[in-house]
């Protein structure tokens, strides 16, 4: 079976998806108010925004006009619009439902951008506590500390282990040999490993590493099944196969250890197994997701499961975050305190022995 093709980096850079959802729910809202399809894609060609993104809407109305269908003009640029954008709009010609799909694939776009924004203010508060932290002590151990040590410390004779240590830093970071090879490895080795990551190998490594992590592994496998839920079921809804339908999922969500899963589940389905059995052969997906498949399935409702699925796993994702918000703030305040502590300790306690021996 050919393998599934999964968006991880590589070719031009898309759109960011706010752009890409406003444009979206700016066009269900013009096609559900009646408006003709024609000219409703030709409003989203001639707005401002993103160059990129109104170059393709131009090229979309073209081929309206030409006679051709919007998903097929919408194929044509594949690495604006991408597999899911075009595969919902193509579920919805071939059903007759193109203003509900559309405002699906809307909603759809709007939860992720939702999503990620929250992932970001979870994450922003201790990501710039631990950045200042570093500046400072990178601040404290180049510039402030050598000038203190060097001069109060100056002919005192049998240093304390812990202070001998800080002068040994403060040396090494005025040293500019020592920072030369810093920023030379930085400068060659972060583009060697971002180059290795937009591999194949290299992506599927970093997102399985994430998946399994202690800390980060549950947050993330709660992320992709709330986005794996939510992106099946509104394909699901658009009457698109399930085959079909999880080819499209797995190539939207980008994640290769979750691509494989569902290119081993395809393989399963076009050998006549249920969905269930298909997805429980992976053992990838957990016991919850494997349980509403079942009752889907039983029900002949799989799209409505999913969704409650993924408002589940949205609710739990959201809980993660705020406990892994609450246990890196003081974590980050400690590990800042005491990096505070030792360089005290290591000031002022030879400084203490001198004032005994007076």
């Amino acid at each position: 079976m050919k393998r599934f093709k999964v968006g991880w980096g590589g070719g031009r850079r898309r759109p960011g998806l706010r752009e890409r959802s406003v444009a979206t729910r700016q066009l269900a809202v013009m096609i559900a108010s009646g408006m003709p399809l024609e000219r409703a894609v030709g409003v989203l060609a001639r707005q401002e925004g993103t160059p990129l993104l109104a170059r393709a809407w131009q090229e979309v109305h073209l081929s309206l006009l030409q006679g051709r269908t919007l998903s097929r003009g919408m194929a044509r640029h594949s690495e604006i619009f991408g597999l899911l954008e075009v595969g919902l709009t193509r579920a919805g010609e071939a059903s007759g439902a193109l203003v509900a799909m559309f405002g699906q694939l809307a909603n759809l776009q709007e939860r992720e951008v939702h999503l990620r924004e929250r992932i970001r203010s979870a994450l922003a508060y201790p990501c710039l506590v631990a950045g200042v932290a570093l500046a400072l002590a990178g601040l404290m151990l180049g510039h402030v500390l050598p000038t203190f040590l060097n001069g109060a410390l100056r002919g005192v004779q049998d240093l304390p282990w812990i202070t001998r240590v800080l002068l040994a830093l403060t040396g090494l970071a005025r040293e500019p040999g020592v920072w030369a090879l810093t920023l030379g490895s930085a400068s060659l080795g972060i583009p060697l490993a971002g180059m290795h990551l937009q591999t194949p190998h290299g992506g599927f490594q970093i997102q399985k590493a994430l998946l399994a992590a202690p800390l980060l592994g549950g947050i993330c496998r709660k992320l992709l099944m709330v986005r794996f839920c939510r992106t099946l079921a509104t394909l699901l809804s658009g009457s698109m196969p399930m085959v079909g339908a999880l080819q499209i999922a797995a190539s939207a969500l980008a994640n290769r250890p979750l691509a494989e899963a569902l290119e081993e589940a395809c393989v399963d389905l076009g050998e006549g197994v249920s969905v269930f059995e298909a997805l429980a052969t992976t053992d990838f997906f957990p016991p919850m997701v494997l349980s509403m498949v079942a009752i889907g399935e039983e029900t002949g409702d799989l799209a409505g499961p999913l969704l409650r699925l993924a408002e589940f796993y949205e609710q739990d994702l959201e809980l993660s975050l705020n406990s892994l918000t609450s246990l890196l703030e003081p974590m980050v305040v400690g590990a800042v305190g005491g990096f505070v502590g030792i360089v005290l300790l290591a000031l002022f306690l030879p400084v203490y022995r001198v004032l005994v021996t007076l």
